[in-house]
């Protein structure tokens, strides 16, 4: 696996990938199993932690689960999401077509990683996921991908603050 990192991470540095539209917002909002409905997608987790599952947006984001550790947070907080289609210019690879903006009300940085977990697209078999930070400039930051499970259908990276995030299938 980590050859195959190595591999990728060489293919994205040398496309010097980059980000060209400002996605505009298409907010939605939910409880803990996040389905579409007008507004922003939030939900309140507290220091027990929990897990937020994206549901019935229409969006490559249906099925995204966020895994939240106890005392991630010291108090109950409010998670929100946007989901976002607007495109994401990738000079190598195949677009997810989604980006997810988490934020919270109060903190940007967690005591604990919050893990992410995408469902991959089945026509993307035979492609890896890579998964990136959106950046305020539209800029692209590589995040790390801890596990990628082909036959379950799922890829799974972490973050440690609030932030926008995408990803791209590789060959």
């Amino acid at each position: 696996m980590t050859i195959i990192r190595i591999v990728i991470l060489c293919i994205l540095i040398a496309a010097n990938i980059s980000c060209f539209d400002d996605p505009p917002d298409k907010p939605m909002e939910n409880e803990h199993d996040a389905s579409q409905q007008s507004g922003n997608i939030s939900s309140n987790i507290d220091a027990d932690g929990g897990e937020i599952v994206i549901s019935a947006t229409g969006t490559a984001a249906d099925g995204i689960v966020i895994k939240i550790s106890p005392d991630t947070f010291r108090a109950e907080i409010t998670i929100n999401l946007t989901i976002d289609e607007s495109p994401v210019v990738f000079e190598a690879g195949s677009p997810s077509g989604v980006v997810v903006s988490l934020s919270a009300e109060s903190s940007e940085e967690f005591q604990k990683p919050v893990e992410i977990t995408i469902p991959l697209d089945p026509s993307m078999a035979d492609k890896m996921p890579v998964p990136y930070e959106v950046e305020d400039d539209g800029s692209l930051k590589l995040l790390d991908l801890i596990n990628y499970d082909q036959e379950a259908g799922e890829a799974v990276f972490v973050i440690m603050r609030t932030l926008s995030f995408t990803w791209a299938y590789i060959e």
